[in-house]
């Protein structure tokens, strides 16, 4: 019987020191409820869409977009930073336009990027190993 008085004694006074701690971090955070957020409110922003559209027939792949698959398919906007329009543009524009048919997802890219250059020493150097330049 001494055994439970002491284990029970012990849970009580543990429990009653959970409960103040939860009390009190409850009071501290209704009153921070308004700051804790308020630099987060653009990750909550509606994200954007786009609207997949299946192409009749099978598309060429060859860095042209002529076909007329790729004429009526609207592009997407230009991108943006990931945590909303209160971020800076990208310093590059970019967007894609998207089709698929029953076999295949088509995916056109529009890039900006500067001229970049690379010098390949020999053969058998990997190009990844040089130092690539902005030409500009």
């Amino acid at each position: 019987m001494l055994f439970i008085k002491k284990i029970f004694s012990a849970f009580a006074r543990r429990s009653i020191c959970y409960i103040c701690l939860l009390l009190i971090t409850a009071s501290v955070s209704q009153l921070e409820a308004q700051s804790l957020w308020s630099g987060y409110k653009p990750l909550f922003s509606k994200p954007r869409s786009y609207t997949l559209f299946q192409t009749g027939s099978a598309l060429k792949i060859g860095g042209g977009l002529n076909e007329k698959s790729w004429a009526e398919t609207l592009r997407t906007q230009y991108f943006i930073d990931i945590e909303g329009e209160s971020k800076s543009s990208p310093e590059y524009k970019t967007r894609v336009k998207i089709l698929w048919d029953n076999k295949y997802l088509y995916i056109a890219t529009e890039m900006e990027e500067p001229p970049l250059w690379a010098n390949k020493q020999a053969v058998t150097d990997n190009i990844f190993r040089d130092k690539a330049r902005n030409k500009s």
